[in-house]
């Protein structure tokens, strides 16, 4: 899986999914080095499968203490209501598939978007006697997946061809603390922007509406606040 539909290309395919007969270039795991050759399904995500977001009850700005964000629960949802259907496509590939390997960005980013994928994708693998995988732990985001013969990561600096093959020759595991890294930051910027948004825009909207662009739906302006509209 690639993280957008350029990189699904560049590995081999266009997306959704394309299928091509090839040989094993990594050592690792032997049951497929050993195969004369293995059918690969290339396909992508579109970025980040969820995104960060507060439980209805915190949703709205009457009532609700900008103080109190900073302890309410946050939940994991699927950006524009699930209109991408990217869950449902992976596990519908995953099923036809026995081990999956990640070409996702080789940042925190594309670390945490490895996980999101492995979180969809693991569970529906379908089963083979040579690739018999241990039982996941309690939480699957503190697992590095190194007993998993089924789950491989590709770290790639270029979509050359010749460097994507050299990367595929030395598959490793995903990073879970690059991605439970991003997950602490995503709640980080959620919290601090809604929280600070809501107490700025509330205790000075007044004094200063002459400064703030008018909105379109004819609302009382906003001001908005959030650590990565700051300036580093």
């Amino acid at each position: 899986g690639a993280r957008v539909p350029s990189e699904a290309s560049s590995a081999g395919a266009t997306v959704p999914t394309y299928c091509l007969e090839t040989r094993w270039l990594c050592h690792s795991p032997p049951a497929l080095a050993a195969s004369p050759s293995v059918r690969l399904r290339v396909t992508s995500t579109v970025g980040h499968m969820y995104g960060a977001e507060f439980p209805a009850a915190f949703r709205r700005w009457k009532g609700v203490d900008p103080i109190s964000l900073f302890d309410a629960e946050v939940e994991r949802i699927e950006p524009d209501d699930g209109k991408s259907c990217i869950p449902g496509h992976l596990a519908a590939e995953a099923a036809k598939c026995h081990a999956v390997v990640l070409w996702l960005d080789c940042d925190r980013e594309g670390e945490n978007i490895c996980y999101e994928v492995l979180e969809t994708v693991v569970p529906s693998l379908a089963p083979h006697n040579r690739l018999r995988a241990p039982p996941l732990p309690q939480n699957p985001k503190e697992f590095d997946f190194r007993p998993d013969p089924r789950v491989w990561r590709v770290r790639f600096s270029s979509l050359a061809p010749q460097d994507l093959q050299k990367a595929f020759e030395n598959l490793q595991k995903p990073n879970p603390w690059e991605a439970l890294a991003v997950d602490a930051r995503q709640e980080i910027d959620l919290k601090v922007g809604v929280a600070l948004t809501r107490l700025i825009t509330t205790h000075l909207r007044d004094s200063v509406a002459d400064l703030c662009p008018q909105r379109e739906d004819g609302k009382s302006p906003m001001i908005s606040y959030g650590p990565c509209q700051t300036p580093t």
